[in-house]
């Protein structure tokens, strides 16, 4: 099961663009490959393997938007144009969902290459829209 669940989870920081970051970080291939296989072991030896079955019936059975209208807080909705598990494509869908449903909603869309990493490895191509988020909250309306 390690080595499985090693080279599973190996494709998935490919895909969420860990190379990349690891590449602009300065590393070598050589040391690129070296990084991501120690943190890949790492992960697949802690990791339970049967808690992927229900991460994944969760993402095919779970849909948010029935309960969208019990979201009492401000959203602010921001996509990599890379991240092919949100893709900044289905922003406007999100937001036109958020807003249909009385949330004060905004989608700020983010080019990055770091793919669904790049929220956090890129937080600095969409901090001035979380400040102006923030600036602009209304005064909180909390329900107890």
């Amino acid at each position: 099961m390690l080595p499985m669940m090693t080279r599973m989870r190996l494709a998935t920081l490919k895909r969420y663009g860990m190379e990349s970051w690891l590449a602009a970080r300065g590393l070598t291939p050589g040391e690129i490959e070296k990084e991501l296989l120690a943190q890949c072991e790492s992960w697949a030896r802690e990791f339970d393997p049967c808690s992927l079955l229900l991460l994944r019936r969760a993402m095919d059975d779970f849909d948010a938007r029935p309960s969208l209208s019990g979201i009492h807080a401000s959203v602010l909705l921001v996509l990599s144009t890379t991240d092919v598990f949100f893709p900044a494509s289905a922003g406007p869908g999100m937001l036109d969902d958020l807003r249909g449903n009385n949330v004060r909603a905004v989608f700020q869309p983010i080019e990055s290459i770091y793919g669904h990493l790049a929220s956090g490895l890129d937080w600095q191509r969409w901090s001035d829209a979380l400040k102006k988020f923030i600036e602009t909250a209304p005064p909180s309306t909390a329900r107890h």
